[in-house]
């Protein structure tokens, strides 16, 4: 099983995903790797939610957010989402991956979070080119 198969698996099935298991996935030649732009943390009424845009030039596999503690000890929230049509084919090259939970700490504003964006693409030989990235908030 692959690295983002095994972070999806982890998700679904057995809950936190440890933020190291994001170290691993190998960095993207700068010619295949996807934008990810209009990133947003939003903190109110005891909700933490996060979104962003990924565009590629390759075609999205799939795509996830997930929101840990500055540490990256805590995990908030995370989602991953498969992106093909009706004849199992992936030609989407934009993304909108959103995720939320209503378990935030409300008592707290001002707390640093990590949000890690991750996928795969299809690469241009036709083998998935796993991604990730990360950005820093404060909410």
């Amino acid at each position: 099983m692959d690295k983002i198969a095994n972070i999806v698996d982890t998700l679904r099935f057995r809950g936190s995903v440890d933020s190291s298991e994001f170290n691993d996935i190998p960095a993207v030649h700068a010619s295949a790797a996807p934008s990810i732009e209009d990133w947003q943390m939003n903190f109110e009424g005891g909700t933490l939610s996060g979104s962003c845009q990924i565009t590629s030039d390759q075609p999205i596999i799939g795509a996830g957010l997930i929101a840990y503690s500055e540490d990256g000890v805590k995990m908030y929230f995370g989602n991953y989402c498969s992106m093909s049509d009706a004849k199992n084919q992936t030609n989407d090259t934009v993304a909108l991956p959103t995720a939320s939970t209503a378990l935030f700490d409300p008592d707290t504003n001002g707390r640093n979070i990590m949000s890690i964006v991750y996928g795969e693409l299809v690469g241009p030989d036709g083998k998935p080119i796993p991604f990730s990235q990360q950005q820093n908030f404060t909410v």
